[in-house]
């Protein structure tokens, strides 16, 4: 029984060389075929450098020298905040667990947000996607988070939770450009800095607190003929020299009929910072962002050919209040 087992398994070397060739060749075989599906691109490296691109099917490719890489191309990619998706289907469950850090936010009035949101996406270029940038679902949430951050930090904490606010939208009036207090109507010159000392303005100043929403809009529609910053101190915003030595910006707004409508953006003692979005040329809708001075302060606006509608001390909301009319 022992001599037969032996001869059974005893392989001549012609036999061997046949059984390896035949082994190798079905090796090659299948290292040389691959299947891209069809939601995917292959992209091929040959020695590692970037050969071609391949599209769903089934192709060859060089053994051992080429490489594939299969990059999801036709498909929704997702990135979560604030919480984690558990089970998807018809009752689909999520967590919330320990993912504070990613949610909380601070507003532009210092008030904290519990902000949770989706990041979807799609690869365009997969040879980019592959090689020029590292650790891409790192850089997509980092840049996310970053970008989510500031958006938060430039609106007040009513903003992040409710609609964007809605403008009477009529030229005959002019609508506040700032959430605050009425600190004064008055008529004076304007603006030297502008070249408008020798022309008589009616001006309205509203002084931010620093519990007010700090995001400023235009008053009327028109386009943004000129914007001017100028460099100051920090004293306290509802003082009247703040009007001529604070940091302060400056928006001229003409309308329709050729009006100069100015908004001047006011820094304060504790705000350090004005922030401008919005250039010159640029046309604006009554009531649209305009910019907006973190942590308060005080803006002022000067106008000709309308009535003040307000008085002093009086609680105004910026792109709603109705501040002068014709």
């Amino acid at each position: 029984m022992t001599d037969v087992d032996i001869k059974a398994f005893n392989i001549n070397p012609s036999q061997a060389k046949t059984f390896g060739s035949v082994a190798l060749v079905l090796f090659l075989l299948y290292s040389s075929l691959y299947t891209v599906d069809a939601n995917e691109n292959g992209v091929v490296l040959r020695f590692g450098k970037y050969i071609e691109i391949t599209h769903p099917g089934l192709h060859f490719k060089l053994p051992i020298i080429d490489a594939v890489h299969k990059v999801k191309v036709d498909y929704q990619h997702k990135q979560e905040f604030g919480f984690r998706t558990m089970r998807s289907g018809v009752k689909t469950q999520y967590s919330n667990r320990n993912y504070q850090k990613e949610s909380w936010m601070l507003t532009g009035d210092l008030k904290i947000a519990d902000v949770k949101w989706v990041v979807q996406y799609n690869i365009k270029d997969p040879v980019s996607y592959l090689f020029n940038i590292k650790n891409i679902d790192n850089t997509i949430r980092d840049v996310s988070e970053s970008v989510m951050r500031m958006k938060i930090g430039d609106r007040s904490f009513h903003e992040v939770l409710q609609a964007e606010r809605i403008s009477i939208n009529d030229e005959n009036y002019l609508i506040s450009p700032a959430d605050g207090l009425v600190l004064d109507v008055l008529e004076i010159n304007g603006p030297k800095e502008l070249g408008l000392e020798n022309k008589n303005f009616k001006k309205i100043s509203i002084f931010m607190n620093a519990f007010d929403c700090h995001v400023n809009r235009a008053p009327c529609s028109g386009k943004i003929s000129e914007i001017l910053y100028k460099p100051g101190k920090f004293i306290n915003a509802s003082l009247d020299k703040a009007s001529e030595d604070n940091e302060r910006n400056y928006y001229k707004i003409t309308n329709k009929d050729g009006n100069d409508i100015i908004v001047v953006q006011i820094a304060g003692l504790i705000a350090r910072r004005i922030v401008c979005e919005i250039s010159e040329n640029q046309e604006v809708q009554q009531g649209s962002r305009i910019g907006m001075i973190r942590f308060g302060s005080r803006v002022d606006i000067y106008f000709e050919n309308y009535k003040p509608l307000v008085k002093i001390n009086q609680k105004t909301i910026a792109g709603e209040t109705l501040l002068a009319n014709k």
